[in-house]
């Protein structure tokens, strides 16, 4: 049995790939399952410690969307998403922690900036207050 806390107002991520890199590995099951629980494939890169980096890069291009806590990622990580960010034109979110709460904040923001506009709908409303424009934003949570 799942003795998880529900997570209310659930986004449909339709199918979306996440790719989270760096992190704490005793939360990766926790950020998969949310990630699951929201219509999403959750694929997890350590930064270059036990996953090559060489992975990193088609990983990236094949994401829909790269987060990576900034208290918990390599260097070099960081330095080759955005390199390959930038070439392939994908998002990626700076996380301002490596805690659940900034990994649910990011991706309600994300959420809310798929939906058509004119959606309305209080959590997508203000998800979309909290973002920033350009190619990347940080999640404040």
């Amino acid at each position: 049995m799942d003795e998880s806390p529900p997570i209310l107002a659930l986004p449909n991520l339709d199918g979306a790939t996440l790719l989270y890199v760096g992190g704490r590995p005793h939360q990766l099951a926790q950020l998969r399952r949310l990630a699951e629980q929201w219509c999403a494939s959750f694929v997890h890169h350590d930064g270059g410690i036990d996953d090559r980096n060489g992975l990193l890069e088609s990983h990236v291009a094949a994401a829909d969307l790269v987060l990576f806590p900034v208290d918990c990622v390599n260097h070099n990580a960081v330095a080759v998403i955005k390199r390959v960010s930038r070439k392939v034109e994908k998002r990626f979110v700076v996380l301002r922690s490596s805690g659940l709460t900034s990994f649910v904040s990011a991706l309600r923001t994300w959420a809310a900036q798929q939906r058509p506009s004119g959606t309305n709908d209080e959590a997508t409303n203000t998800a979309a207050r909290l973002s920033s424009s350009g190619r990347h934003y940080a999640a404040n949570a």
